[in-house]
């Protein structure tokens, strides 16, 4: 029995117990606020509930996210709310979105089969605020991504009522009309309904209750297929105070939601669904301190996801390798359910001096875990082309059972914060943490114990403490992708692939243009626990970061940060196929141009790898560390930041270099990924130029935002956004090869780009007040000017090579009107 099975539970029982205790012992006055505790510096940017409320989002934080940080890169447009259903997959200064962490306050909310998403939907209405932290992470927090922390809205003193409705029909949408390229996606309708209910329900006792219900339809690129995506969600937070230095807060939230499938492909219907169910129950007991006092918080949650695909699935289809993913891709994610959960305690000891200096001391713990579970559902025929030649048929087949991954994760730490000097401070940290994770049935487990430090130092440069100079390092592990431990699982799904011997021109592969095996993939042991496994001696990988710079406060609204960062990721996993090593094929070449720069040609031998027949069918593979794999970012971002009563600036710049391996050939956010196991390491021709610029740094990006509020309650929400293009590689096809057809790379991810992203969204704003109730008219465009530039080109040679093959998402419009009382 695993820890988790004893915990589980006690813990629910505890939280519904903390809960109800609230509610039994409240009287009649609202709740006190709690007393802010000192933040150390970090990277990060602030947005409180009020901008969130007057920017132009369709009710999705992604939107906010996207537009408003510079640092954050996105693997979608969101334009207008097409995609209220489901959620994108994030990044920053060149990391892996797959670790991306999401926090309702102590808690971690992210699912854990590392897909880099929430197990439930942020919107706008649930937050007091909202942080973006993409540096400097505390000794409290070990995420080697950005994390996103949420800050639930706390009851209101008095009574607010607010419903809003929003939508904007096909006659507002400017991509009604498909233009040639094709957007890479555009906005058909939308529509959304809001409530939000805060106040004093007794004396002590606080609540907010938050609903949303939206829906929208797009289009993809030049499909006629109308894609549905909606949402339901409802939040509630109680606030209970049990004395002035005592508070209770729990949070429940559930949600459901509809949404395309990612990869419809392997479905009959083009229009195929996915259907969740999110739940998450939390509670908190916090003891804040007086200045000099003891204070600590001791918490405990329970997350879950329940995953549903509507629609059956083909036995035979084909894929066009240069538009999808590979075909391991295909499956994720399938239907399953997902589930966490997490107590912890934090502690502020008192006040202390020793050595004669003053002392600021946090130490905390964490005892977490997850689970994860996948139907393998597929078994089926699929037929890989590669710029329309036939070059391989996938036999897939399941065992039939489902996989279930799951992890537990034990931390503790301590941090101290030390004042050296009157003008100089050090702080010092140390977590430890131990992780085991294992798949149902597998021969080995994972296990990895880590001591992972902080340091750091901040120096006023003035004595009224407005200018400093501050540097910092940090190490965090990486976080355990249980989808990862497909790989030795044997209810996992396995493959033989055999040569496609058809004529170009051939969509499906039937059975009498099937050749010879030419090669086994997993991730499943397909019975053989040889053919894949996990290796007993898995190291954990680990980010390491210096950032220094300065930070400028003339006024305490007012904040500007220049800041210079350095990261190393190192002992990254990779999936090698030990049965067919590279030095087994043969290798040729051909003349390439290579980069064309300024006209300029730079001619190379580019080499093509020809898998001997003698190894058909030989490949085994073993997930392990690659001591090669390592990922590299250095750069710098500025940022400024007013927040004032009435008005809210956001400006910020980036500048960066990623150089860090590919998984897999292609650019997008499952390929061009250092932590998405691929094919890197199991085939030379995924090798070839695999280490360049990544898919989560696109170089330079400027955004600017801000919310004003001008005479006669008229506002004003922009967010601009100026984002490099994303990174690409031309690729050359190499016919003939035993294997059949494959894809190289001519150089590396980065060489060349797309042309950049460019937008400008508004929401407009005027109120009108009568005697205890009010009226707000809402207008909200998005890509306000229409602005026309690409996402992407075709990337293979030819003459057809860097045309344009899809541009960004036209404007959007909604209207909307907004009740308080």
């Amino acid at each position: 029995m695993t820890i988790a099975h004893v915990i589980r539970r006690p813990l629910v029982c505890a939280l519904l117990a903390l809960g109800v205790a609230a509610s039994a012992q409240a009287q009649q006055a609202p709740p006190s606020a709690p007393l802010e505790p000192a933040r150390p510096l970090i990277i990060e940017t602030t947005m409180p509930a009020w901008v969130l409320m007057d920017m132009p989002s369709s009710g999705s934080l992604y939107s906010l996210l996207e537009t408003i940080h510079p640092e954050v890169v996105s693997n979608r447009i969101e334009g207008g709310g097409m995609y209220p259903g489901s959620a994108a997959h994030l990044g920053a200064h060149g990391s892996t979105w797959t670790q991306t962490m999401f926090r309702v306050g102590d808690i971690n909310i992210s699912d854990p089969d590392g897909s880099g998403t929430p197990l439930a939907l942020p919107g706008v209405l649930e937050w007091d605020r909202v942080d973006v932290n993409t540096g400097l992470m505390g000794v409290e927090t070990n995420a080697p991504g950005m994390v996103l922390n949420l800050t639930p809205r706390r009851p209101s003193r008095t009574w607010i009522r607010q419903f809003e409705a929003i939508g904007g029909p096909p006659e507002l949408q400017a991509g009604r009309a498909v233009p040639s390229p094709p957007t890479i996606a555009h906005l058909q309708r939308y529509g959304s309904g809001s409530v939000l209910i805060s106040g004093p329900l007794r004396e002590r006792l606080g609540m907010v209750f938050a609903g949303t219900y939206s829906r929208a339809t797009r289009f993809d690129r030049a499909s006629p297929t109308e894609l549905d995506s909606g949402i339901a969600s409802a939040f509630v937070h109680l606030v209970y105070d049990l004395s002035p230095r005592d508070e209770v807060r729990t949070v429940f939230w559930t949600q459901r939601t509809l949404s395309a499938v990612e990869h419809p492909l392997i479905f009959t219907e083009p229009d195929a669904q996915e259907r969740t169910t999110a739940m998450s129950l939390q509670t908190t007991w916090e003891r804040r301190g007086y200045v000099g006092q003891p204070s600590w918080r001791a918490f405990a949650a329970v997350s879950a996801r329940d995953r549903a695909q509507d629609g059956s699935r083909k036995s035979l289809l084909s894929f066009e390798r240069l538009h999808e993913p590979p075909v391991w891709e295909q499956f994720n994610p399938g239907p399953g359910r997902n589930r966490t959960w997490q107590v912890g305690a934090r502690m502020k000891p008192a006040a202390l001096t020793a050595m004669g200096r003053a002392h600021d001391t946090t130490i905390g713990f964490d005892l977490s875990g997850g689970v994860a579970s996948q139907d393998t559902w597929f078994n089926g025929r699929i037929g890989e082309l590669i710029n329309g030649i036939p070059a391989r048929v996938w036999e897939v087949s399941s065992p039939g059972t489902k996989s279930g991954w799951q992890q537990t994760t034990i931390a503790a730490y301590a941090a101290d914060r030390v004042m050296l000097s009157p003008r100089v401070t050090g702080t010092i940290g140390l977590r430890f943490e131990h992780i085991g994770a294992s798949a149902d049935g597998a021969a080995t487990a994972v296990s990895w114990t880590d001591l992972l430090p902080r340091a750091g130092l901040r120096w006023d440069l003035t004595a009224d403490r407005r200018v400093n100079w501050f540097m910092d390092y940090g190490r965090y592990g990486y976080n355990m992708r249980l989808r990862d431990l497909a790989y030795g699982d044997p209810s996992a799904v396995t493959a033989n692939v055999y040569q496609w011997n058809a004529p170009a021109g051939t969509t499906l592969p039937q059975p009498s243009a099937i050749g010879p095996l030419v090669a086994r993939w997993g991730p499943g042991t397909g019975g053989d626990p040889a053919f894949s496994a996990v290796d007993p001696g898995l190291n954990r990988p680990n980010m390491n970061e210096i950032v220094t710079g300065f930070e400028f406060r003339p006024v305490p609204s007012w904040i500007t940060r220049i800041a210079g960062i350095a990261r190393l990721d190192k002992s990254l996993l990779a999936v090698a196929n030990h049965g067919v090593p590279f030095e087994a094929y043969t290798r040729t070449h051909v003349i390439d141009p290579g980069v064309d720069i300024d006209g300029g040609k730079t001619w190379q031998p580019l080499p093509i790898y020809n898998r001997p027949v003698s190894a058909f069918g030989a490949d085994q593979y073993l997930l392990t560390n690659n001591h090669e794999i390592q990922s590299t970012f250095t750069g710098f971002d500025i940022t400024v930041q007013v927040t004032r009563e009435k008005l809210f600036v956001l400006i910020g710049g980036t500048a960066g270099r990623s150089g860090g391996w590919a998984s897999n050939r292609g650019f997008h956010y499952n390929e061009n990924d250092i932590a998405v196991l691929g094919e890197v390491f199991a085939d030379p021709n995924a090798n070839t130029f695999a280490k360049a610029r990544v898919f989560t740094e696109r170089g330079y990006t400027l955004h600017a935002s801000g919310v004003y509020h001008f005479a006669h309650d008229l506002r004003l929400g922009v967010a601009a956004r100026y984002q490099d293009g994303q990174h690409f590689a031309r690729l050359v096809v190499a016919p003939n090869l035993n294997q059949g057809a494959e894809l190289v790379r001519a150089f590396g991810n980065g060489e060349t780009r797309f042309t950049f992203t460019g937008t400008v969204d508004a929401r407009l704003q005027k109120g009108f007040t009568r005697p205890g109730f009010k009226a707000d008219l809402l207008l909200d465009a998005f890509n306000l000017l229409n602005l026309v530039y690409e996402v992407e080109e075709v990337t293979v040679s030819g003459p057809t090579s860097r045309q344009t093959s899809a541009i960004q998402p036209p404007r959007a419009v909604h209207l909307g009107v907004r009740f308080s009382f």
